[in-house]
């Protein structure tokens, strides 16, 4: 390691992860609406609310509580970073990205449908979260 030291965005990591994995078990992802005759019909989508958003939130939720636990790991030992850590976060971070797109791309393939289909918080805290990971894991790797 380089005589920079790399807690600071250890801890942001963990903060950015932990926080970020929170919001999108606790809030809406998103939600469509739809007119049939009579009836107006508001669906949201969140952890638990039917078994296709339970299992691509999980699996959204599982890099991203991985990474909170990597950095809080290394925090708590005081270990150096190693090139194995490293791929780790990098490998993590790249696969907490991914699947935010994928589920981002199958959510609006699901709701396009419908008349009208929006993101709501924990749509967006899954795409913001994991950019800034995927960043400050980028900036932990030129640290090294």
């Amino acid at each position: 390691m380089s005589s920079e030291n790399p807690q600071p965005i250890l801890v942001g990591l963990f903060i950015v992860s932990f926080i970020g994995a929170l919001v999108v078990l606790i809030s809406d992802f998103g939600g469509y609406y739809y007119y049939n005759g009579s009836v107006r019909v508001w669906i949201y989508l969140f952890f638990l609310s039917d078994v296709t958003a339970t299992l691509l939130i999980t699996i959204l939720l599982i890099p991203m509580f991985y990474l909170s636990y990597l950095s809080l790991s290394i925090l708590r030992e005081r270990s150096p970073i190693t090139d194995e850590i490293m791929r780790r976060f990098r490998y993590t971070a790249l696969a907490g990205l991914l699947v935010t797109m994928f589920n981002l791309i199958v959510f609006f393939i699901v709701s396009s449908s419908y008349n009208d289909y929006w993101l709501d918080t924990g749509g967006y805290a899954a795409i913001i979260s994991n950019i800034l990971t995927v960043l400050l894991v980028w900036v932990l790797g030129t640290k090294k």
